[in-house]
């Protein structure tokens, strides 16, 4: 059997280039009917476990974006943004707000774009962007929004699962494999990232691969007793002769490595809604002092006057 390996962008609209679609979760090694999440069907970990690690701020965009604070989102570029599911809530997109960040300066593009929610906005926690690139090993959580786990599938020695038409959020477990990767997935893109690899013989906790439509999730690590999102999900690697729609233990998960692009993400979602050149309430008027909802250039909101930010 070939051993040959394809690179696979996760979007749901796109079978040739599998961008990331949802987590397909095991908890381990051996008969196939034994592979499974939790409970036993692999329908769970929809919910934050105690020990929450930020999954409130994952969102269901149509594949996966999440939710950095002062309004903004961030996912791979190649997700569309639209209508944002967050917190119960269901939010627009600022028109025009979708940035695409780049690779080695402003040379390359990644597969990485930031975009800003209309106020008002989520209650939800900033998240914490880890500073420096994870370790081979370093446990990790991954999240998102792809397809729920079929029916079971072997293809020669390669076990895994087909995936089912429906699709939820849920959370899983892996470790870093490799790290300091120059991911090219797509024409016009060079994207820095770290893998994952879905193991049947070294098996974490809620082991999990990744599936079309988890584009855009997250990938958690844990650092000094915080969790901090070390990564967007936008990529998989598959074998030759996989079947379409289906994930195999051998497969690969790439994350961008969000500490290389960590001053880019800050500079631009730190600055105040008053001065970011966007329409932040959808009022048709930008920034003070056009927007009577701004108090000053350093006024966090557009939506009311309110005292600018130490």
């Amino acid at each position: 059997m070939s051993a040959a390996l394809r690179i696979l962008l996760l979007r749901r609209a796109s079978l040739p280039a599998l961008l990331l679609a949802g987590l397909v979760v095991a908890a381990g090694p051996g008969p196939a009917a034994a592979v499974i999440l939790a409970p036993g069907d692999g329908t769970g970990n929809v919910e934050a476990p105690d020990d929450d690690f930020g999954f409130a701020n994952v969102a269901d965009a149509g594949e996966t974006a999440v939710y950095l604070g002062n309004g903004w989102m961030i996912t791979a570029n190649h997700v569309r943004p639209r209508n944002v599911t967050l917190a119960g809530g269901v939010y627009e997109v600022v028109p025009g707000s979708k940035l695409r960040l780049r690779s080695d300066g402003a040379r390359v593009s990644a597969d990485l774009a930031i975009f800003r929610l209309q106020e008002p906005l989520p209650a939800l926690p900033s998240l914490p962007i880890r500073e420096a690139p994870p370790r081979v090993g370093n446990p990790v959580i991954l999240v998102g929004n792809g397809p729920d786990r079929g029916d079971p599938v072997e293809v020669g020695e390669r076990r895994g699962w087909e995936w089912a038409r429906s699709h939820r959020l849920r959370w899983g477990t892996n470790q870093v494999h490799e790290t300091g990767l120059e991911v090219r997935a797509s024409v016009g893109d060079h994207t820095t990232a770290f893998s994952m690899r879905l193991s049947p013989t070294h098996p974490t906790p809620y082991e999990c691969g990744v599936g079309l439509g988890d584009s855009g999730g997250a990938a958690f690590i844990e650092h000094d007793g915080r969790y901090e999102l070390a990564g967007v999900l936008f990529a998989a690697k598959t074998f030759d002769d996989q079947p379409a729609r289906t994930t195999l233990y051998g497969n690969m998960t790439f994350a961008a490595d969000l500490s290389v692009y960590r001053d880019q993400i800050l500079a631009i979602t730190l600055a105040p809604a008053c001065r970011d050149g966007l329409d932040d309430d959808g009022d048709g008027r930008v920034d003070f002092p056009a927007d009577p909802g701004c108090a000053s250039g350093d006024d966090d909101s557009e939506s009311e006057a309110s005292p600018p930010q130490d």
